[in-house]
């Protein structure tokens, strides 16, 4: 059985890739080339992988790049790549693991082609094509405006308390403590944990000021007022400070908005059901795969606010 470490020639092919990777993203720094180059496009987010794949494959010698080394050794460029990014600074942790799945696939599917093509040697034309279509798909992104799509995520728990209880405690929500809410994944990412929420008056107009940890705020407007069976407010997220969350996913951002929020207490047998609507907009050039992330971050971080609702309104005595 063939190693799959290699021996010094496959190391050309390695650092090539993993310079190519720094050169896609040095390219979306440059104050001059970020006007129509960037890291929110196709180009970047799934052509620049691809295109390191190609490079790493097709700069190694074929005589020792295996199927099993042209899928996973583009892994190595990329992640090296990664580990620079975060040593930098120039991405956050929300951005980085986003990436890392598209990251992975495309640029195996780039060694993967690389190696068909380039069975015999690395033609440089061609070469050079892979190179460039990335920045090619970037400036042709950048003629285009933004796709603009709309999300709903809902939420429910059931509570073994009274619906006035559980209208206590989402009408105004207390401090939150950091035992009250679950060691999440998002909070490890980056996502600042909830605060509190204050209304200024009870009703329809009344404002809440939403807090989250390093300075994130959201003024809610209530638009419904169904005591004790809805409360609706319309979203504004506040200036956000530049080291709250990355840029390209702060709220009230280019990219992302929270717009409004719904919560819902149904009775039940046994207590009630509460449920947490939200709706927000997403305006990547890859709304397809952004959504799936934002409502799977969205879904976790409104599972942990219901959580710490159940737990504060079970504590009442049902009548």
């Amino acid at each position: 059985m063939k190693s799959f470490f290699p021996r010094r020639s496959l190391w050309l092919g390695l650092i090539c890739g993993f310079i190519a990777g720094l050169a896609f993203h040095f390219s979306t720094k440059d104050a001059a080339l970020a006007r129509v180059l960037g890291t929110m496009t196709l180009g970047f987010l799934f052509l620049a992988p691809f295109s390191i794949g190609v490079v790493t494959v097709a700069l190694t010698d074929p005589k020792q790049m295996t199927w099993v080394r042209a899928l996973f050794w583009p892994w190595i460029s990329v992640v090296l790549g990664i580990l620079v990014a975060l040593a930098m600074k120039w991405e956050g942790y929300i951005c980085i693991v986003m990436f890392i799945p598209v990251g992975l696939i495309m640029s195996a599917l780039g060694g993967a082609l690389a190696k068909v093509i380039f069975a015999r040697r690395a033609n440089p034309m061609v070469l050079a094509s892979f190179v460039l279509l990335p920045m090619a798909s970037q400036v042709i992104e950048y003629q285009f405006r933004l796709p603009l799509t709309y999300h709903e995520v809902n939420s429910e728990i059931h509570i073994r308390a009274r619906p006035e209880d559980v209208w206590d405690e989402i009408k105004s929500v207390r401090t939150i403590q950091k035992a009250e809410l679950a060691d999440s994944w998002v909070h490890k990412i980056g996502f600042p944990r909830p605060l509190d929420a204050v209304v200024n008056h009870e009703g329809l107009g009344g404002v809440r000021e939403a807090r989250f940890e390093r300075g994130l705020v959201f003024d809610e407007t209530i638009d419904t007022w169904e005591e004790p069976q809805a409360l609706g407010f319309q979203i504004a997220a506040r200036p956000v400070p530049p080291e709250t969350l990355d840029e390209h996913v702060t709220i009230g951002g280019q990219y992302f908005d929270v717009l409004h929020g719904l919560y819902e207490i149904e009775p039940a047998a046994d207590g009630v059901i509460l449920h947490l609507k939200s709706r927000f907009r997403l305006s990547t050039r890859f709304n397809f795969y952004s959504a799936l992330w934002t409502d799977l971050i969205m879904h976790r971080i409104q599972d942990d606010i219901l959580s710490v609702i159940q737990a504060r309104s079970e504590t009442h005595v049902i009548r």
